[in-house]
């Protein structure tokens, strides 16, 4: 949770840069404007599933217990999508039926998004597609753990 209060006062200062710093394109800043803290975001989402590590010899299972590929949800959603692509996730995660409240957290909505923008950039030009299931990768997750670290120590 502290992580996501983090990122809270470092959007709320910086607006649209925030997510150009993040590598993601905006979002909406809604979600930012409405977010509460909650005691019930507190199980930790693998975002590339701890499952489908060895599925694809790029992505291990140290690859994927890394800070860029965590993030902090509500239970019942992380039960519910835990063997999920991150595209699936995203998918699911971002539905309007399911719960957004615990999904809500800034960093995963954030990683949710730069999955979006490398899928949509693969629609766009077919040099950057990647494979199913790898719209989240493992320099997303280094890039991404990088950027929220500087944000962090940034503050």
């Amino acid at each position: 949770m502290r992580k996501d209060f983090e990122v809270t006062k470092k959007s709320s200062r910086n607006g649209i840069e925030f997510f150009r710093a993040l590598g993601c394109s905006d979002f909406e800043l809604e979600l930012f404007k409405n977010f509460y803290f909650s005691r019930t975001r507190k199980s930790l989402e693998h975002y590339y599933p701890q499952a489908k590590a060895g599925d694809n010899m790029l992505i291990n299972l140290q690859d994927i217990n890394c800070f860029g590929n965590f993030a902090m949800i509500g239970s019942d959603a992380n039960s519910s999508g835990s063997n999920w692509n991150p595209i699936d996730k995203k998918n699911r995660y971002l539905d309007t039926k399911s719960n957004q409240v615990s999904v809500a957290s800034l960093k995963f909505r954030i990683m949710l998004q730069i999955c979006q923008d490398n899928y949509d950039a693969g629609i766009k030009d077919d040099t950057l597609k990647r494979s199913f299931g790898l719209e989240w990768n493992v320099d997303d997750m280094v890039q991404h753990q990088e950027k929220m670290l500087e944000i962090i120590m940034n503050l």
